[in-house]
C-alpha cells in the first residue's frame, strides 16, 4: 500500500522541487531529484532497523541521517 502511494509522489515532488530552482538549476538538479527518494529509502531501513530484532544505535543514527540530511537538503532548496 505504501509503494503504491510513495512511488508516484517521487515524480511529483521531483518535478515541482526542480520548478522551484528555476532556471539556472546547475548541479543541484540532480541532487534535488534523488533527495526525496533517498529520503524514502531512510524511512524504509529505519523502519527495518526499529522492527528487527537485533537493535543497534549505529543502524538508527545512518538511517536517521539517511532521512534528515536530505529533508533539511530539500527545505533549504524551497526556501
Amino acid at each position: 500500500m505504501i509503494v503504491v502511494v510513495a512511488i508516484p509522489t517521487v515524480a511529483c515532488f521531483g518535478y515541482y522541487s526542480l520548478d522551484g530552482l528555476g532556471e539556472d538549476q546547475g548541479v543541484w538538479g540532480l541532487a534535488v531529484i534523488l533527495a526525496y527518494p533517498t529520503a524514502l529509502i531512510g524511512f524504509i531501513g529505519l523502519a527495518m532497523a526499529l522492527l528487527s530484532p537485533r537493535s543497534s544505535r549505529l543502524r538508527y543514527g545512518l538511517w536517521m541521517l539517511c532521512i534528515l540530511v536530505p529533508v533539511i537538503f530539500l527545505l533549504w532548496v524551497r526556501a
